[in-house]
């Protein structure tokens, strides 16, 4: 994935959480304190609610798939 493309979904407004598809793993990225950019933004560490952390160099994410808004009830 080039480096604009993943950052234009990064900073959407208003945030949309997004899954990372990135060499056979998918990673949840649910709010965007859970990343962090390397300096020559080409390297990403995703830090999702499972403790865990991921760097991931941003032109070996495959893709990224938006998460489906919650629904409402009223």
């Amino acid at each position: 994935m080039k480096q604009k493309n993943f950052e234009e979904t990064f900073h959407k407004v208003p945030f949309t959480p997004f899954y990372i598809h990135s060499d056979g793993k998918t990673i949840s990225v649910e709010h965007p304190d859970q990343v962090l950019f390397s300096h020559d933004r080409g390297t990403v560490v995703v830090a999702p609610r499972d403790n865990r952390f991921h760097i991931i160099e941003v032109d070996r994410i495959e893709f990224v798939t938006l998460t489906p808004p919650k629904k409402t009830t009223k």
